[in-house]
């Protein structure tokens, strides 16, 4: 299964808590948007290898962007 090759974290944005706030703030300073969703894998070294914003019900545009993610990994193209 694609997504058992990633680590899966989310990060909590909307809502009134302060917490929420914060990350929200460190979404839009780091990846420049406070779309929600927003999908974003990271290198184990904290780089951006990838993203996808906002909401799309192709599934198969989200498998693509899964499956380009993982290639530019593997071939260090990130």
């Amino acid at each position: 299964f694609l997504l058992n090759k990633f680590i899966l974290t989310k990060l909590y944005t909307d809502g009134k808590e302060e917490i929420h706030q914060i990350n929200q703030k460190m979404e839009v300073e780091r990846f420049g948007t406070a779309a929600l969703p927003f999908y974003v894998v990271l290198s184990p070294d904290d780089k951006k290898i990838s993203t996808f914003p906002g909401m799309d019900t192709n599934k198969n545009n989200f498998i693509e962007f899964l499956e380009e993610a993982l290639k530019k990994y593997e071939n260090e193209n990130y």
